[in-house]
């Protein structure tokens, strides 16, 4: 099979496709709009291919291996554009050629996928909020949804991404059993990290607790990545995602790291959680941080900001208000694709149910 993906605006038409048929690829042939902008987006993406593909062989993994080829064409051009189908049709019979036409520039996809419809091949239609492809022949259309979706890790890899550290699931399977004990009531450990618990029998457990998992003197872990934790166990628990990771650093790019809390993965779609058991935080740091770092993960990708620990409004000695999330930064949020879930105690239903229906997922438990 040859694949031809007409490079556009949106990685989450293309990446999908490439996944779902990665091994029956022979070829990946890349048209895309001779400009610089194109250009130094399409490096990434060829780059992320690469990662992919040494990733499989790195394993040893022989049965999923492609070349790649990009073909740079004038979109204004219907020479050009004849041209470049003209080097595709050399490349494959027209039965082994499957053109991507979803995210194109419409005149380049239009005359494309009109040559080569008449070629005999077939083109791609793909549904991204579907999850559902279309595939187009001279004599009719079959409709198809992708059952094989991208992971966590091979998502980031096809953007170009380079994973830099991530808590495995075995390591927190092996204190999960604690975590939930810990956190059975998450206003009394909440009371323990701030030191106004006052029970001290109650503190003993908490600290025994803590002991057992060799975190006791860990302030990092238990200040913030223990909920973290504890978020992670209940995504994996009762939601369908098709992959979940917590406490994930990647590099962007040579000096752009990013760190992620929570990411799970559904249908193709990475969405992420930002948490936070804390008494205060900046909201609109967190709502503009969130906002920029979706961009980074994917195109049609949601976020969810998790304060837990303090109430929304507060004053000061002096008597001044402040306030963690105002108005506007909800509304910014929403905007954004963000959904602040910020609360005094944490209520695990409640949670679940909003996790349920903001990230359109299935419950299981």
């Amino acid at each position: 099979m040859v694949l031809v993906s007409i490079f556009g605006d949106f990685h989450s038409s293309l990446v999908p496709i490439l996944y779902f048929y990665k091994k029956e690829i022979t070829a990946h042939i890349i048209i895309y709009d001779n400009n610089p902008y194109t250009k130094n987006r399409l490096a990434r993406f060829v780059e992320g291919q690469h990662r992919f593909l040494r990733h499989y062989r790195n394993n040893g993994i022989d049965e999923i291996d492609f070349t790649i080829e990009t073909v740079a064409v004038d979109e204004t051009s219907y020479k050009d554009i004849v041209a470049s189908f003209r080097h595709i049709q050399k490349c494959t019979a027209p039965e082994n050629l499957f053109l991507n036409a979803t995210d194109g520039n419409n005149i380049l996809s239009i005359i494309l996928s009109s040559l080569v419809l008449q070629n005999g091949s077939r083109v791609i239609v793909y549904d991204r909020y579907a999850n559902r492809l279309e595939l187009l022949t001279s004599g009719g259309m079959q409709k198809q949804h992708l059952n094989d979706n991208l992971d966590i890790h091979s998502h980031l890899l096809l953007k170009g991404y380079e994973i830099l550290n991530r808590t495995p699931h075995e390591a927190i399977q092996t204190r999960a059993e604690t975590i939930l004990t810990l956190m059975q009531e998450p206003q009394l450990f909440k009371r323990y990290i701030d030191g106004t618990l006052g029970e001290t029998r109650l503190c003993k457990t908490f600290d025994t607790l803590l002991e057992r998992i060799g975190k006791r003197d860990d302030i990092n872990y238990i200040r913030g990545t223990l909920f973290e934790e504890y978020i992670y166990l209940l995504l994996c628990t009762h939601f369908d995602f098709d992959d979940v990771w917590t406490s994930v650093e990647i590099a962007v790019d040579t000096d752009i790291k990013n760190e992620f809390d929570i990411l799970m993965i559904k249908e193709n779609h990475l969405h992420m959680i930002e948490c936070k058991f804390v008494n205060f935080l900046n909201g609109e740091h967190y709502v503009y941080k969130s906002g920029t770092v979706i961009d980074y993960l994917d195109d049609d990708g949601k976020a969810m900001i998790l304060s837990i620990g303090g109430a929304n409004e507060r004053f000061t000695k002096s008597g001044k208000k402040r306030v963690q999330f105002t108005r506007a930064d909800r509304k910014r949020a929403q905007y954004q694709q963000i959904y602040v879930y910020q609360s005094p105690v944490f209520n695990q239903e409640d949670f679940l149910n909003t996790v349920e229906k903001w990230f359109e997922v299935k419950r299981v438990r």
